[in-house]
């Protein structure tokens, strides 16, 4: 489904930007 794919997508970017945050601190 279309959804499903969104919401992988999203938490996906949320992991990428958690790392990023992880990194600058």
């Amino acid at each position: 489904d279309s959804v499903g794919i969104g919401r992988n997508v999203y938490s996906g970017c949320i992991l990428i930007n958690i790392l990023k945050l992880k990194r600058l601190l």
